[in-house]
Formats: C-alpha cells, sequence, structure tokens
C-alpha cells in the first residue's frame, strides 16, 4: 500500500529541473490564455459578441496548446489535470502542482490585464464568470459539468496513441471544441470549463458568489470524459478494466500472461505519462 502511494506521489520529482520547467510552462500557458479572457472583458464602447467570445477563446486555447503540448503537457486547466491525476494517469505532486501554477497565471494575467485597461473600460468583475440569475446552482454545476465534458472527451481522444490519425489535427479539435462550449454555454453559466479562469478574475475582483460551481462543475466533467474514454472507446475498454479499477485491484491476465490493461497509460522517469503527453486544457 506505502509503495502503491509513493509512487502516486512521486515526491523525488522535487529534484527534478524537468518538474519545474514543467510548472514554468503551465504558468506560463495559463497566463497568455487568460490574457485574452481579460482582454475581453475590456468594454471599449461595445461588449464582445458571443462569437467573438467564442472564436477568441477557441483560438487563444488551441494555439497554446499548439506550442506547450510537447513539454507539460499543455493542461492549462486544473479540471483537467485533477482528473487525469485522479484517474493515475500523472503523479498526485504534478497534478496539484500543475492547478497551483495554472491558478498562479490565471490571476497575474487578469493584474496585468486590468493594469492596462482603462478602469472605466474593464468593467467591474475583469472578466469573472457569473451564474445566469434565471438558473439555480445546480442547474449551472450540470451545465458545467455537460460543457466541461464535451472539451475533456476532446483532448482524451487526441492523446489516444491508439488512434495517431487525430494527432496532426488535435489542437484545432480542442480549440473548436472550446469554441463551439463557449457559444453555447456562456448565456448559462459564462462557459467557464476550467477552474483557473474563473480562479483568476475572482480573485483580483473580489466576486466569488457561485464560486464552487465552475471547480465542481468542470472536474466533474473532466474525471466523468477521461473514465467514460478509458472504459467504452479505448481499444483496451473492457468490464474487467472497469471492474478492477473500482475495486483498485490488478487486472486480470489473458492467455499470454499479460495484463489485459497493457496498454494503459504507465508513469515515467518524469512523472509524465506516455499517453498524456499532450494533455491540454
Amino acid at each position: 500500500m506505502m509503495d502503491k502511494l509513493a509512487r502516486a506521489v512521486r515526491l523525488d520529482e522535487l529534484k527534478s529541473a524537468a518538474f519545474y520547467r514543467d510548472l514554468a510552462v503551465e504558468f506560463f500557458a495559463t497566463f497568455l490564455l487568460l490574457f485574452i479572457v481579460g482582454g475581453l472583458s475590456a468594454q471599449f464602447g461595445d461588449k464582445p459578441s458571443i462569437v467573438q467570445i467564442g472564436l477568441a477563446a477557441g483560438l487563444g486555447v488551441g494555439l497554446i496548446v499548439w506550442g506547450s503540448a510537447s513539454t507539460s503537457g499543455g493542461h492549462i486547466n486544473p479540471a483537467i489535470s485533477l482528473a487525469v491525476c485522479l484517474a493515475g494517469h500523472i503523479t498526485v505532486l504534478r497534478g496539484v502542482g500543475y492547478s497551483i501554477a495554472q491558478c498562479a497565471g490565471a490571476y497575474a494575467a487578469i493584474l496585468l490585464t486590468k493594469s492596462l485597461t482603462p478602469a472605466d473600460e474593464i468593467g467591474e468583475f475583469y472578466g469573472v464568470t457569473r451564474l445566469n440569475p434565471a438558473l439555480t446552482p445546480l442547474q449551472g454545476v450540470v451545465m458545467e459539468v455537460v460543457l466541461t465534458f464535451f472539451l475533456a472527451f476532446t483532448i482524451y481522444a487526441y492523446v489516444d496513441k491508439e488512434r495517431p490519425e487525430l494527432n496532426p489535427c488535435g489542437p484545432l479539435m480542442i480549440g473548436l471544441s472550446v469554441t463551439m462550449t463557449h457559444m453555447f454555454g456562456v448565456p448559462y453559466t459564462g462557459c467557464s470549463i476550467n477552474p483557473a479562469r474563473s480562479f483568476g478574475p475572482a480573485l483580483a475582483s473580489g466576486y466569488w458568489q457561485d464560486h464552487w460551481i465552475y471547480w465542481v462543475g468542470p472536474i466533474l466533467g473532466s474525471m466523468l470524459a477521461i473514465f467514460s474514454y478509458d472504459y467504452t472507446i479505448r481499444s483496451d475498454a473492457s468490464l474487467q478494466k472497469l471492474k478492477s479499477s473500482l475495486l483498485c485491484s490488478a487486472p486480470a491476465s489473458n492467455a499470454d500472461g499479460r495484463d489485459e490493461d497493457n496498454k494503459a497509460i504507465q508513469m515515467n522517469d518524469e512523472g509524465n505519462t506516455d499517453d498524456v503527453q499532450n494533455l491540454t486544457v
């Protein structure tokens, strides 16, 4: 038990320069994303349309993923980092570290945007996500779960080694999923689908009403997407694999003496995983 816990946490990563490099990449990648989001909150006479918001967010995410995926994996989203951590695809230390770096980058970006934008143009809330008054918090959570599911499912299909044909267009598809969810979800919840995206503006503005929605919803949606893909879509998906995961037991061996789960993601020496080199947003 203690050996499994040690492998899951991997405190030895604290001695790795690559670990701190990856934290820095996640900080700056999320910084760039929230700089775009903060800029969209500037009015300059006219509020940005939902189409403008969707295209800016989607294009921004696609380009940031394309540039950062080969190093840290380009998560730029605590919901993704924590979900793949709980699924056992990255270490606990890396999952928590990424999430902290992402939130710090988000806050720093909003502060910079605030300093560059006239006070009467940026508005009161600096791009904070707010629940539509016509919705209940429960409806808001469910909406964020569904919207994040779209995003996370697209991401997990992109990093599936058994489907290499998806790799060249992965960042584009991820960006399009962000555009689609924003065009639909902004009127409902502001379409966070990323706790860091909501945390930065909330901390800068002091507006915390219903903020928990933007953590619970995206994390649940991301976890549902990852486990759904792992146990229904992947080429090695099976009921036995699902049962083994739920019971926290070793998967059954096949006739060749290999684990049925032998294609599952394996941890490498840096705490990343072979399949999750490009996990994003």
